[in-house]
């Protein structure tokens, strides 16, 4: 059974960079390709505007502050509608553990260095994210889910955005993660605004660099998107064992 990659971003470009990378990791080694569902566009963004709107004022950026426990609550929301759909896309009466929904965002907020990544305000984010993964874990328990018919499900929020990791394919510049989202893309796609592109060029200029070459430069370079690498790797890995 192909490994099935259900995915949430921010927008079909998002989904696309990140379906193009499910691809290149599950299919490292060997032939196998998952099967790339892109799911319905989630609010997530403006819930994760909020947050940052929120802590700017209180500097609290932990999972249990007013902040971090309104984001958990709205994004587990999220969650429960996106794992129905993913059923419901699949077309499959049950999901399987290894089943991925990958659930991604723009943090639209950029780094000066990989480090920057352990920094409080970058590293509580992807935490509370996983807060409210596990929250919707213990409901489907409730529920009476076995747990070996619950997807997995990673955070990938991505600083400043989905483009920083075409800029590591690339290996464009090694200052990319000095830049803010808009200028991201100017430096990669000469314009400010994906919409500007073409299918065709978009392909080109951003999908056609994620290759297995390069996954070991965007492996080193950009530290938020490791766990959900090793997580690729492993749904492609026992795909054959899920009948």
């Amino acid at each position: 059974m192909a490994c099935r990659i259900g995915i949430i971003g921010d927008g079909p470009t998002d989904s696309k960079v990140i379906g193009r990378l499910a691809e290149c990791i599950v299919s490292y080694g060997h032939s196998k390709t998952p099967q790339i569902i892109e799911l319905r566009r989630q609010n997530i963004r403006d819930a994760v505007d909020r947050y940052w709107r929120d802590t700017s004022k209180s500097n609290n950026y932990q999972i249990r502050g007013e902040a971090g426990k309104r984001l958990q609550g709205q994004v587990f929301a999220m969650l429960r509608t996106a794992v129905e759909e993913f059923r419901t896309l699949a077309k499959c009466d049950n999901l399987s553990w290894n089943d991925l929904v990958v659930l991604s965002t723009d943090a639209e907020r950029h780094f000066g260095s990989t480090d920057t990544y352990f920094e409080d305000w970058a590293f509580h984010l992807p935490k509370i994210l996983m807060a409210a993964i596990e929250q919707l874990y213990h409901q489907l328990i409730q529920r009476g889910y076995e747990w070996n018919y619950i997807p997995t499900i990673v955070p990938l929020p991505l600083y400043p955005s989905t483009d920083i990791i075409i800029a590591a394919a690339k290996n464009s510049s090694r200052s990319f993660h000095n830049l803010p989202a808009r200028e991201l893309k100017k430096l990669l796609y000469n314009v400010s605004d994906l919409n500007l592109l073409s299918p065709e060029e978009f392909d080109r200029q951003a999908l056609d660099h994620l290759t297995e070459d390069s996954l070991g430069r965007i492996f080193r370079y950009i530290p938020e998107v490791r766990f959900c690498i090793h997580m690729m790797l492993w749904c492609g890995s026992n795909a054959d064992s899920v009948q």
